[in-house]
């Protein structure tokens, strides 16, 4: 996105135009059509243009200044007990999404708690520190041990996977509730089916709360992961393709039907402003024997 038309004065565009565009939430007070000055969220700067031209052709630079809105900042911060959207790594990765609060049955009736996320954010061995929030936004194995990673799927480099999933136990004293935010709607199951034009939630530690729909439920898809410094192209098949904004850190995100509260699957990746993919929550389920808790 390079430049637009201003048919208006440019101090003024910004509300009518530039606020369409998902992550801007404001504007600086700067008293000069010299520059329009935005307030833009973590993540989206990518989508507003350098410059806007004005119907006598005089272009006016656009600058960004990223903040985060308070409904947002929660999903970085320490958060007791945790939620669908807060913000988890390893000490040694990126940061990514928690995406629900889950378990499996251990000899008889016991039941054992777990956060499940991906496999990339999760990545390490059995017993790998688990930290939320995560390191980069400021957590550490002091304070900030939550969990110890259990199992995973196993990410395939040079086949095909269906889904990319790891869980991690909670540690004693650590809580985590299926309520992703403050409108109090719990996850309420697990969806078996997702077709095309569902209207869905998404919950992700850097876009926040952000709603969308699925586009197409199966397609084969490549994406690149960086893992421990270094970028690793994983395909993937029968994953769903939704129009819901998104950005690095959103990994693990639950997606949720808007209308059903049923999970759908779990966001894997995509770019900000033409597609996000999650994998199906069922298979998912099925594969590290889970149920929701």
């Amino acid at each position: 996105m390079n430049s637009r038309t201003v048919p208006v004065s440019a101090s003024h565009y910004w509300y009518q135009h530039l606020a369409e565009i998902p992550g801007v939430v404001g504007r600086t007070n700067v008293g000069s059509d010299a520059c329009i000055h935005l307030l833009v969220r973590a993540g989206f700067d990518q989508l507003i243009p350098k410059t806007v031209s004005s119907i006598d052709g005089r272009e006016y630079p656009v600058s960004c200044e990223i903040v985060e809105p308070p409904e947002f900042q929660g999903f970085r911060a320490q958060m007791r007990p945790i939620k669908p959207g807060a913000s988890i790594s390893v000490s040694t990765n990126n940061a990514g999404t928690v995406c629900a609060k889950v378990t499996r049955e251990v000899g008889g009736d016991r039941k054992i708690p777990y956060l499940l996320s991906c496999e990339h954010v999760l990545c390490g061995h059995e017993g790998t520190t688990v930290l939320q929030p995560a390191a980069e936004d400021g957590g550490n194995r002091t304070i900030s041990a939550v969990a110890t990673l259990s199992d995973r799927v196993g990410l395939q480099p040079y086949g095909v996977n269906d889904v990319d999933a790891a869980i991690a136990r909670l540690n004693h004293g650590i809580d985590m509730v299926n309520v992703p935010d403050s409108y109090g709607v719990k996850i309420r199951g697990l969806s078996r089916s997702i077709k095309p034009s569902t209207k869905v939630v998404m919950y992700g530690r850097s876009s926040g709360r952000v709603e969308g729909e699925v586009v197409n439920p199966s397609v084969d898809i490549k994406i690149g992961y960086k893992i421990s410094g270094s970028v690793q192209t994983y395909r993937f098949r029968n994953v769903a393709r939704c129009n819901y904004i998104n950005a690095p850190g959103d990994s693990g995100a639950a997606v949720v039907d808007a209308n059903s509260g049923y999970l759908l699957g779990m966001h894997i990746g995509g770019d900000a402003n033409t597609a996000a993919y999650f994998c199906h929550a069922s298979v998912i389920f099925r594969r590290l024997n889970l149920s929701l808790m």
